[in-house]
């Protein structure tokens, strides 16, 4: 479910790049880096009220469930009633799984911007160009 997660947002800057370009070489009103900023922020709170429009915060609340699905779900998944549970971060934040998350978060920031900083070129070229040559 992670992996399905992280490639929506690697989907979703595949995307944005190109309409960036596209936005800030339109000519007029519409066009520059600013408006791309505009267009993007606009994008994130229309899929923010999209989501909050349509998640509840249980099956048995979404309006559309039936009551075949309802039970489904809660013979499967055992969420027959759900409880508020604490989370104990001190014990949590010491599991490896956890460790490596976080650790393949860092990395991944990092070698991100090390791939992308200072480039001459653009795309591809650019980010081996940096990778292979100190500048």
């Amino acid at each position: 479910m992670v992996g399905f997660i992280w490639s929506g947002a690697y989907l979703g800057t595949t995307v944005a790049f190109p309409v960036a370009g596209y936005i800030i070489g339109l000519s007029g009103w519409f066009s520059g880096w600013r408006t791309v900023f505009h267009v993007s922020g606009i994008a994130g709170i229309l899929w923010s009220i999209m989501w909050y429009l349509v998640l509840e915060s249980t099956p048995a609340q979404h309006p559309t469930i039936t009551p075949q699905e309802l039970h489904y779900i809660q013979t499967k998944y055992g969420m027959l009633h759900m409880r508020r549970v604490g989370v104990t971060w001190r014990r949590h934040k010491r599991e490896p799984y956890v460790c490596a998350c976080v650790c393949a978060c860092v990395l991944r920031v990092f070698a991100f911007l090390a791939s992308t900083q200072h480039q001459e070129a653009t795309g591809l070229t650019g980010a081996l160009e940096s990778l292979l040559h100190e500048h």
